[in-house]
């Protein structure tokens, strides 16, 4: 898509000393509370293939409360669900995509239906060619555009469409040869004071950051391409574009979904501005 006039331009000079010390502070604090392990997946019951399992881990209830309170500190956009929440949710989500799940609540556990392909994350890691790779990253964006077209199946939203909360490269599915995606894990919820719009346009960045820094930064900008062009949504690339200027840009949290080094956040930053 050619720029438009209006295209926002992006400073020749280099991030100067204090902010990459404040970037390389972030980053770190982003990649300890990406650490804290929450969950645990196995093969389901051993009963029937294709079935798996998440479950919280035990202590993890002691961190979502603490973690909340730092997101909350942070002015992070999303918070991350108790148990209860979370399985209730993740039943709502299934009911509204016709999907198969089964929830064990004295458990604190998933069993649902794998969805086909592998994770967009696992497949950008792969050998896979870049033309798969920016096909898969499209998909998945497409995917993204239906999921945010639901009618809201979870409160506490009232008359607003769906969003998922953590939309990164890892909570999304793809299966190549079938053009199927489909998203998954809803333990993450954005705050209910956020209108639909910001959900959305949160839940693109985290897909746009958190899938372009996994490409060579010579292959970036087709990233951002085949993302935008998934979700076909022009305005809300834009209004990423304009939030990426606020100083608090990058926080820990978006650090922690997308954990890049500052050469890598700034390739992706200009490719989203030149878009």
């Amino acid at each position: 898509m050619p720029a438009e006039s209006t295209t926002l331009t992006v400073s020749a000079d280099p991030p100067g000393f204090w902010w990459r010390l404040r970037y390389g502070y972030r980053r770190r604090l982003g990649s300890l509370l990406k650490a804290i392990p929450l969950h645990r997946w196995s093969c389901g019951d051993g009963s029937s293939d294709g079935w798996r399992c998440k479950s919280r881990k035990l202590l993890s209830e002691w961190f979502v409360p603490l973690g909340n309170l730092y997101l909350a500190l942070q002015r992070a956009p999303s918070r991350v669900l108790s148990s209860r929440d979370w399985l209730r949710r993740e039943q709502l989500v299934a009911e509204a995509l016709a999907r198969e799940v089964r929830i064990d609540p004295d458990r604190r556990a998933l069993t649902m239906k794998w969805e086909s392909g592998s994770s967009l994350c696992e497949i950008l890691a792969s050998t896979a060619s870049i033309e798969e790779k920016l096909a898969a990253s499209q998909l998945a964006a497409a995917a993204l555009r239906r999921l945010h077209a639901l009618p809201v199946v979870d409160l506490p939203f009232c008359d607003s469409l769906f969003s998922h909360g953590d939309a990164t490269c890892e909570n999304v599915t793809v299966d190549l040869p079938t053009r199927i995606a489909g998203w998954i894990d809803f333990d993450t919820q954005h705050c209910a004071n956020l209108h639909h719009d910001e959900r959305r346009v949160d839940d693109l960045r985290v897909l746009l950051f958190s899938t372009a820094g996994c490409y060579p930064e010579n292959h970036v900008a087709e990233c951002v391409a085949a993302i935008a062009a998934g979700y076909d949504a022009p305005a809300l690339i834009r209004r990423i574009a304009r939030s990426l200027q606020a100083d608090r840009c990058p926080s820990v949290f978006q650090l922690a979904q997308a954990p890049l080094s500052l050469s890598r956040f700034e390739a992706v930053k200009k490719a989203i501005r030149n878009y």
